[in-house]
């Protein structure tokens, strides 16, 4: 079947939809870290999928901390977000 071919580029994340469509106001996070994630531009848990642990660090005012806390919670949902560090 064709549909076998698409099936590798399906993401952790799509692959657990109803997860995805959650708000990051629904899973249990500081203040500071919800507003840090919402000031860039991330509302849902699917959002997070686009953006590795090293893109988070880039933004201002996203401390190592928050990607702690927020693992910590994917974790909880079996998920976590991409490190970016296949780097060498």
């Amino acid at each position: 079947m064709c549909s076998l071919g698409s099936r590798s580029s399906i993401s952790v994340f799509e692959a657990k939809s109803p997860i995805v469509s959650k708000t990051i106001s629904e899973i249990e996070l500081s203040d500071d870290c919800r507003n840090a994630i919402q000031e860039i531009g991330i509302e849902t848990i699917g959002d997070l999928d686009s953006k590795t642990e090293i893109e988070l660090l880039e933004q201002n005012g996203f401390t190592q901390a928050f990607v702690d806390e927020i693992n910590n919670q994917l974790d909880t949902l079996g998920l976590k977000l991409h490190s970016g560090s296949n780097v060498g």
